[in-house]
């Protein structure tokens, strides 16, 4: 039989009944550290490469990239399973430029309190054509200065956020000179190549500024955003604010909804707070009933999205319902 040990880690133990006392006393006395040592079906190790990337089981596992000198910020990531980080401040701190592979799973009860820290989300910042997909946030509260999102404070050049929701957050800026605060992602570089969110949706979330650019999407918008929706979202803020983004700089809002039909905020639109130069095809105000039109109509990819019980668009990869899934 065979017991699996990773610097102080357990993680499971197939033993006999005779040795399970002794063995439980043991291993009960051991830290936890973190990422699953466990090794692929070819009997590989993970190495953090594309093939056999870290595995992510715990929510301390987040603290550890960038930090501990082996699970570094350009490496590929891989969540095993639904992770409740128990109101706890679990996330990456440090610039991520890897890939990180949600697999279709969650991330639930975040609980970041830091009024003076900018770049805050489940990931802190992206860069140099980072990657994070298929991955949900929920039931989570982050509350800093400003660059916020639920998954991404801040999006740099080249970066890519796809097949990702956020659900029932509360994301709050503090400050009173910070902005950039949306429901996947604070905002974007204007740098090319462009960062990109598409594919994504946030839902009953709740975001504000003490200052400006809210955005049920993104706050500050500088990149591309494609086939994403926003539903059910509280948005508040003294001005620029917007269902899917706040403020418009140089970037393009294609195919993407939202439901937010009024604020009492300074310029403030239903899809979009204010412009500067961005371009917005193919983009619906309050009169779009999105829960009235198929997929096609909406002009997504049938294989990534379908309708869900409630009549909302769905990303058909993650399990229904969102937050009763949210446990281990």
């Amino acid at each position: 039989m065979k017991t699996w040990i990773h610097s102080g880690v357990r993680r499971f133990i197939r033993t006999n009944s005779a040795a399970m006392a002794a063995t439980s006393l043991y291993l009960a006395a051991l830290p936890a550290v973190a990422f699953d040592p466990s090794p692929y079906p070819d009997g590989t190790p993970p190495d953090g490469t594309a093939a056999y990337p870290w595995k992510v089981d715990l929510p301390e596992d987040f603290d550890q990239i960038g930090s501990d000198g082996i699970h570094g910020t350009a490496a590929c990531y891989v969540l095993t399973r639904n992770l409740d980080c128990r109101n706890e401040d679990h996330r990456v701190r440090y610039a991520f430029s890897g890939t990180f592979d949600g697999n279709y799973r969650l991330v639930s009860r975040i609980h970041v309190d830091q009024p003076t820290e900018t770049g805050v989300g489940l990931f802190s910042i992206l860069q140099n054509g980072a990657l994070v997909k298929r991955l949900a946030v929920v039931n989570s509260h982050f509350r800093a200065a400003g660059a916020m999102g639920a998954v991404v404070g801040s999006m740099g050049y080249g970066s890519t956020v796809e097949e990702c929701y956020s659900w029932g957050n509360t994301v709050a800026a503090v400050s009173t000179n910070k902005q950039s605060i949306g429901g996947i992602t604070g905002g974007e570089s204007y740098q090319r190549p462009a960062a990109v969110v598409r594919n994504c949706f946030t839902r009953d979330n709740t975001i504000s500024s003490a200052f400006q650019t809210v955005g049920g999407i993104c706050g500050y918008n500088d990149a591309f955003v494609q086939k994403c929706y926003s539903a059910g979202t509280n948005l508040a803020a003294p001005r620029y604010v917007g269902g899917v983004i706040g403020y418009g700089g140089s970037g393009t809002v294609m195919d993407s909804y939202s439901d937010l039909t009024n604020s009492p905020s300074v310029q403030c639109g239903s899809s979009n707070g204010s412009w500067l130069n961005a371009l917005v095809p193919n983009r619906y105000a309050t009169d779009f009933n999105i829960t009235s039109h198929s997929i096609a109509d909406l002009g997504w990819d049938p294989a990534i999205w379908s309708i869900g019980p409630d009549g909302f668009p769905w990303l058909t990869g993650f399990n229904l319902p969102p937050v009763a899934e949210a446990g281990p």
